[in-house]
């Protein structure tokens, strides 16, 4: 016995107990000890009196606990795709369970509700390498056969389907219930790898097919980029915009996932490339696929371009343009774009024999910029392209204008000053479409200057863009 913790070997360390102190009793039996170990005591009121003699009796048993029984935990596994193939899919996460005992073992599991029919059919091999047949409710599996459990999940099923187990060890204990489920989703969509046809490097920005994605038990919803091309490949633009960050096609639509164009860097040859994938409606993602688009280096154009030009008239807007060597020319299409990306023919001219000057006027122009190249056909059917020109209606922003030109040294651009505090990308670039000089600058004071003496004298492009838009091509005679 002990009395607040302190060994009790003598009756004098007991003989006068407050209240208190008879709380603080405590017994350890002797090792191996079973039996009854008793002690007597008397109480004593505040007048003095003591009671007669009572007996406290300590019944110690045997040392041995009663085992505790083994535990099995929820579980979920990872999404099933449906259908799934023959014979389901093994479970992703086994059915187990712990014994906290250091004797016991699990000896068996039970699954003690089946999942309702409707959302499928649990699995297993009855003997080892047998074939696969439906778990009978409530029979006991070792954990042999427990390790084959598969789930098929009903035709048409989408949904969390569930059932319940419990484990039993070696010494006959059974635990709590756990209940295990099985999320099932709809097969995923898929991503299809795109070859696009082969561009020219330095052509500008010209459309490619569109991302394509198919779901066989659903829609596709949208689509994804996951990557870009290196700038050394070019650049992807969406609907006429430079895509910068991969943000901006994440949650591309089937009908934006059409609105793409590739501007491929100039003097790139080989295949530029990005990845993708397609998310269906019922929110599944599918693979990653690879989009490439072959680069070549461009034609040499059959001729060289004095001038290029689109002028504003009241309702129309006309394309007039100057050339000379030309060698094997057949003819000239005219091609319009509204956001200097996507282009179509609006028209072609004839080339002439001897004939410098030409022109065309497209009489239903947007009301707002319009965008125009030369398709450029020799008599052997190859292409080549123009610069590109531009020309805007109704109330003039952006205004820039470009002088001297011809220019000899230096060539200055000024600005409106709307435009002040602005990004400005400026290039420029000879007629093969190779870029010669790149500059960006926030416009803070309405000229800019660029230097021209170093270049040959010959003819060049100007491009100013702002704000990822172009908002004009020159004409740049070097003299």
């Amino acid at each position: 016995m002990f009395l607040n913790g302190v060994a009790v070997t003598t009756l004098a360390q007991v003989a006068a107990l407050t209240s208190a102190q008879a709380a603080q009793l405590s017994f350890t039996p002797a090792a191996g000890f079973t039996g009854v170990a008793p002690f007597n005591y008397t109480t004593t009121d505040n007048n003095g009196s003591v009671s007669n003699p009572t007996s406290y009796t300590i019944t110690v048993g045997p040392s041995a606990a009663t085992p505790a029984p083994p535990t099995v935990g929820n579980v979920t596994t990872t999404p099933i795709s449906n259908p799934a193939g023959t014979n389901g899919v093994p479970l992703s996460t086994l059915i187990t369970g712990t014994d906290p005992n250091g004797n016991a073992t699990i000896a068996s599991y039970t699954i003690t509700a089946l999942p309702q029919a409707s959302t499928g059919v649990l699995l297993y091999q009855a003997v080892t390498g047998g074939a696969f047949i439906a778990v009978p409710a409530n029979t006991t599996l070792t954990p042999a056969q427990v390790a084959t459990v598969r789930f098929d999940p009903a035709d048409g099923f989408v949904g969390n389907a569930n059932f319940t187990y419990v484990a039993t060890d070696n010494t006959g204990n059974t635990s709590s219930p756990a209940t295990y489920t099985l999320p099932v989703t709809n097969n995923p969509p898929t991503a299809v790898n795109v070859l696009a046809p082969k561009q020219l490097d330095g052509s500008g920005p010209t459309s490619i097919p569109t991302l394509s994605g198919a779901d066989v038990d659903g829609t596709v919803s949208t689509y994804q980029i996951l990557t870009l091309p290196p700038a050394s490949q070019g650049n992807l633009y969406l609907n006429g915009v430079l895509v910068t960050n991969l943000s901006q096609v994440a949650n591309l639509t089937p009908t934006q996932a059409g609105q793409l164009s590739f501007f491929a860097a100039s003097g790139f040859n080989g295949f530029a490339n990005f990845t993708y994938t397609v998310i269906d409606n019922s929110g599944n993602v599918g693979n990653v696929a690879n989009y490439v688009i072959p680069v070549g280096t461009g034609s040499v154009l059959p001729l060289r371009i004095i001038s290029f030009t689109a002028v504003a008239n009241a309702n129309t807007a006309s394309t007039n343009w100057v050339i000379a060597e030309a060698i094997n020319v057949a003819s000239f299409e005219i091609l319009s774009s509204t956001n200097g990306s996507t282009f179509k023919a609006i028209g072609t001219v004839t080339f002439t024999n001897g004939v410098a000057k030409y022109s065309f006027t497209d009489a239903n122009p947007s009301k707002d910029i319009n965008y125009y190249r030369l398709k450029i056909i020799d008599t052997d059917g190859k292409i080549a392209y123009s610069n590109i020109v531009s020309v805007k209606f109704g109330k003039a922003t952006n205004e820039i204008i470009v002088y001297p030109n011809p220019v000899a040294d230096v060539l200055y651009v000024n600005f409106d000053a709307s435009n002040n505090g602005k990004q400005a990308l400026i290039r420029l670039l000879d007629f093969t479409g190779k870029v010669l000089l790149l500059k960006s600058e926030k416009i803070s004071s309405t000229i800019t200057t660029i230097n021209m003496a170093q270049l040959p004298a010959s003819t060049y492009v100007l491009q100013i863009i702002i704000a990822n838009e172009i908002v004009n091509n020159f004409t740049v005679i070097r003299k």
